[in-house]
């Protein structure tokens, strides 16, 4: 597991530690693209900013 820092409210960045890259999706957003590191965008791009999302805890 790589070391990643947060950045943001409830649309975050993933930002790496190490590389100073993030979380990012290649191509763009949809469904089936890889996830990569990638030079974070000054603009927080759809691809590389991701929406938290809350949910309340349940018992198993």
């Amino acid at each position: 597991m790589l070391p990643w820092s947060l950045t943001g409210g409830n649309n975050r960045r993933f930002r790496s530690v190490n590389s100073g890259k993030c979380l990012n999706v290649q191509y763009g957003v949809g469904q089936g693209n890889a996830l990569i590191q990638y030079t974070c965008s000054a603009g927080g791009v759809d691809n590389d900013v991701w929406l938290t999302v809350w949910e309340a805890p349940t018992s198993r």
